[in-house]
């Protein structure tokens, strides 16, 4: 894991399982991705509880353990987590997941269901972030779909 992180480490994504152990502890798991886009971990942590205190205390060891900040934190959209990683992964910018943000707005915006055209823009401008030419794809979108105005 100490590998991972030294080599695939400028992005952590971070999420826990739901006491899904024999504890009924939650697990909180610190994973990434290789450049060849597969799934590696940085670290594991079982949390007596899901509090501010205890993200902060389990992200505070990860960063001693590996000794340095990652880029960037991405973690769900729990409010102790996001707290915790604001306060803690101080030089990294906090992202909130993409399948969590798409089925909050699928969740929050109820005509997206029922709009197949703005539920692709959507998943189309999300889908940006793998873009290598992002301005050009997104003009591309913009010019597509007829959103100039």
């Amino acid at each position: 894991m100490l590998n991972n992180y030294k080599n695939f480490g400028d992005v952590v994504l971070y999420d826990t399982t739901f006491k899904t152990n024999r504890f009924n502890f939650p697990l909180g798991v610190f994973c990434g991705i290789t450049n060849n886009r597969k799934n590696c971990f940085f670290g594991l942590v079982l949390l007596n509880e899901e509090t501010e205190s205890s993200f902060t205390r389990a992200f505070n060891i990860f960063i001693n353990i590996h000794g340095k900040q990652p880029k960037a934190f991405i973690s769900d959209m729990d409010k102790a987590i996001i707290a915790s990683g604001k306060k803690t992964f101080t030089l990294a910018k906090h992202s909130i997941c993409e399948w969590h943000l798409v089925n909050n707005i699928k969740k929050n915006i109820s005509y997206l269901n029922k709009n197949k055209q703005l539920e692709r823009i959507c998943s189309d401008v999300i889908n940006l972030i793998y873009s290598d030419n992002y301005e050009q794809d997104y003009n591309l979108i913009i010019t597509n779909e007829k959103l100039k105005n």
